[in-house]
């Protein structure tokens, strides 16, 4: 018997989900959908179209299309600078050059500063096609540091006096811990002294302390007729004056332990023994690369990512940086061979060896951790306590278990949202997760049962050169990619995709960038920003007690106080725009046209898209054959005015049914499209000058034809007009029992 039931849904809140059957799709998710926004509150929204910034610049630079083509684009925020927590620049790096904008500037595209950065000044040795590789950036202490695989690592200082920067080259040193291979056993003590265990020695320790005292090296083999080896400290030998007594040295029993090393200083990109130790004849040690990562923690800057076989795994951190200076310092400030002063110290730099670690790919600094990503893993480094990272106190830790390799596809994925890391693999997308038994973390995947379909449909270069950004406003983490593999790595950072992943509710919405006709702008890039203003007042000085400071001249005692207020923070997009010749200019863009078109100022007109949501299959409770005489949709109004004798920002919303797991219109199972958004008091410019209806959610009762076992419920938007879906009911007929 037909009877009828009614069935309430509400939005898409769940966002896409590709990882379900026919039978068994989840309740308030999408089966496809392009464009469309999700808020907190439930509602779906059709996107704004992207277009350039309100009364936007563009670049006065003007890069051949064989610079965007083929070479790097990179952008971050200097936060900070000078130390002033109201002054933040944009870093934009196109090809070798590093341009700054000022953040405080409306609008930003106008806020280009003088100076810039040529990377090839600070090219290593034999480097060339220094524009190809990304910079990476951080900030601390009001500097910014900046690395590259081709380049010396950098720092740089901003003068506010003088609205200038100075770029200082910040060479590595790490204390030389490793000696050479001298080709003695530890406890060996040769007759002939070679070089290379001459350098061993002096590593060790072995000079004469000052100026008129004999070298120990020299007095031990007068007295032994042998060389002492590498298991001893000559100063252990001192007798009570202090003088060196080789027969009281060998008295000790220095057993086969390696004395310890490390009084000579080495770059450990160049490390060339003979100049740090005065000897001639050992080879220097050198590296083509140079560290590709830099990041700042714990005071500290660190470095890593060499692309050599032998220090590949290292991770180099300096000493707490009280002064620019000591961002090279990446190791212990007491000799470690030294009689008197040789501990490590708290605030020391060092050197920390992950032998297991492969390609790094990029870093994320958190409040605890130094968290590292590479291509066979993530990996932390952090203090044991809560005191922090201490070089005399910390651990490395592999997330997930020793056989878990999630590790990382691209340096531009990888993104940190309120503490919590989110990056893109070979496999999916991943975060970290909370053991809830052992409390450890390990890489918990956000889309295997969401959009791994999808994800596994976007080509590997696509992934590797993807870009992603969070905005702390909306808890979005937007991710930029190509739809298309890059041919030949060309334009690896024009972007026609973002997937938008919803972190309050774990979902994910795709967004496709429609293209005009010739000569199209593209987005390459994104970064955060933060409106803030600071205001200063006058204020009285007051003690403890709350009596007012008086000075000598028997006034009270003021200052200038500043205060600092911001504004929701949000996301700017770097776009490049063709000149209709030989190059690009680029500029900032927003998703900001309410004409719902692409790229409107560009030419004029701009390019359409669609905005549309499917639903999962429904079965209404049965799977035996229904059909839904009436479903009532609810849209929220988006009518703001009348202007000349139009409404301003209308909506128009078409909905079709799609029956029993059809995927194509010819099945002769999908309805007409009928428009479901229909103001209930119609509009006439002859009598109307506003468009108050006494009501902010439109309803509209619909009727549609077909019946199955299963439907869809699909939404659409209409060319040059928005939408707010809200939710809809739906009166089924048919035989709800067996």
């Amino acid at each position: 018997m037909a009877i009828s039931q009614v069935q309430a849904y509400n939005t898409f809140v769940a966002g896409l989900i590709t990882e379900a059957g026919p039978l068994t799709f989840p309740e308030n998710a999408s089966f496809d959908e392009d464009n469309c926004l999700l808020f907190k509150t439930g509602k779906r929204r059709r996107r704004l179209g992207v277009d350039y910034e309100s009364n936007y610049v563009l670049s006065t630079q003007n890069p051949l299309i064989a610079v965007v083509r083929d070479k790097a684009l990179s952008e971050g925020v200097w936060t900070s600078v000078a130390g002033t927590g109201t002054r933040n620049f944009l870093v934009l790096q196109v090809d070798g050059t590093v341009y700054f904008y000022d953040l405080s500037v409306d609008p930003i595209s106008n806020g280009q500063k003088s100076f810039t950065i040529t990377l090839s000044t600070y090219a290593a040795s034999g480097a060339t096609d220094i524009g190809s590789e990304r910079i990476s950036m951080d900030s601390g202490k009001g500097l910014l540091f900046i690395t590259s695989k081709k380049i010396e690592p950098i720092r740089v200082e901003y003068d506010p006096a003088g609205d200038s920067i100075t770029v200082t080259q910040t060479t590595l040193q790490i204390r030389d811990f490793a000696g050479v291979d001298d080709g003695l056993a530890v406890d060996n003590e040769p007759s002939t002294l070679s070089t290379l265990h001459s350098y061993n020695l002096k590593n060790q320790g072995w000079q004469a302390p000052g100026t008129g005292v004999d070298d120990p090296t020299t007095t031990y083999f007068d007295a032994k007729g042998v060389y002492p080896g590498n298991n001893k400290q000559w100063w252990v030998g001192k007798d009570v004056d202090d003088n060196f007594d080789a027969d009281l040295l060998a008295k000790f029993d220095t057993g086969s332990s390696p004395a310890p090393k490390g009084r000579f200083l080495l770059n450990p990109f160049y490390k060339d023994r003979d100049a740090a130790s005065g000897t001639s004849g050992i080879t220097v040690e050198s590296e083509d690369n140079r560290p590709e990562f830099v990041a700042f923690f714990s005071g500290r800057a660190w470095y890593m990512g060499v692309d050599s076989s032998s220090v590949n795994g290292h991770v180099f951190f300096s000493q707490v940086v009280t002064e620019a200076a000591k961002a090279g310092n990446c190791y212990q400030q007491s000799d470690p061979t030294g009689e008197d002063l040789s501990e490590l110290l708290d605030n020391d730099g060092g050197v920390i060896v992950v032998p297991e670690i492969g390609t790094i790919r990029g870093t994320v600094v958190t409040e605890r951790a130094l968290i590292i990503f590479a291509s066979n893993g993530v990996w932390t480094i952090g203090g044991t306590t809560n005191s922090g990272f201490k070089a005399t106190d910390f651990e490395i830790t592999k997330m997930g278990s020793t056989q878990t390799s999630i590790g990382s596809i691209g340096n531009g994925t990888i993104v940190e949202t309120e503490g919590f890391p989110v990056w893109w693999s070979e496999t999916g997308i991943y975060t970290l997760g909370v053991d809830q038994v052992s409390g450890k973390l390990f890489p918990k995947s956000l889309t295997d049962k969401t959009i791994k379909e999808r994800y596994q449909d976007i080509p590997a270069l696509s992934k590797a050169n993807a870009k992603s950004i969070y905005d702390p406003a909306s808890k979005r983490i937007y991710f930029m990619y190509s739809n298309t593999a890059p041919s030949n790595d060309e334009y690896r950072y024009k972007y026609d995709r973002v997937m938008i992943f919803e972190s309050e509710f774990g979902a994910f919405v795709p967004w496709s960038i429609s293209s005009i006709s010739s000569d199209s702008p593209w987005i390459f890039g994104a970064f955060n920003t933060s409106a803030v203003a600071a205001t200063t007042r006058t204020e009285q000085l007051a003690d403890g007690d709350g009596d007012l400071l008086i000075n000598g001249s028997s006034n009270t005692v003021v200052a200038d106080v500043e205060t600092i207020s911001g504004n929701d923070t949000f996301i700017k997009f770097l776009c490049m725009v063709p000149d209709g010749s030989t190059g690009f200019n680029w500029t900032m863009a927003d998703f900001n046209n309410g004409d719902f078109v692409d790229w409107e100022t560009a030419d004029g007109t701009g390019a359409n898209y669609s905005s549309f949501i499917t639903s999962g299959y429904e079965m209404g409770g049965t799977p035996l054959e229904k059909q839904a005489p009436l479903i009532i949709v609810f849209c929220e109004k988006t009518e703001t005015a009348v202007s000349a004798g139009a409404l301003v920002n209308p909506s128009s919303l078409f909905m079709q049914m799609r029956y029993d797991w059809t995927d194509d219109g010819d099945s002769n199972k999908w309805s007409e499209k009928k428009q479901v958004y229909r103001l209930k008091e119609e509009f006439d410019a002859t009598l109307r000058t506003d468009i108050d209806v006494g009501q902010t959610v439109i309803t509209s009762k619909n009727q549609f034809n077909g019946q199955g076992r299963a439907a869809q419920f699909h939404f659409e938007s209409e060319n040059g007009k928005d939408f707010i879906i809200l939710g809809w009911v739906v009166f089924w007929d048919g035989n709800f029992t067996v």
